[in-house]
């Protein structure tokens, strides 16, 4: 899978959910910060930054499809 498609998959999901439903979506986050903590750790801190940074404002930040969202570590 491509780095962009993965950066704007749960956008796309939240499209297709919220023309399904016909209504705006929640999105619940957790343990994100474990597959970030394994970066640091394991030496690919700076492309794993990278990547959730892109995620996460595609997800959160810039997702006209959503309604609420839910980050917990």
């Amino acid at each position: 899978m491509s780095r962009k498609r993965a950066v704007n998959s749960i956008n796309a999901l939240s499209n297709l959910l919220s023309r399904y439903y016909g209504k705006k979506i929640i999105i619940l986050l957790d343990e994100y910060d474990t597959p970030m903590q394994e970066a640091w750790l394991s030496g690919y801190w700076d492309e794993a930054s990278s990547f959730f940074r892109s995620f996460f404002n595609a997800t959160f930040k810039t997702n006209p499809y959503m309604q609420r969202g839910l980050i917990t570590g």
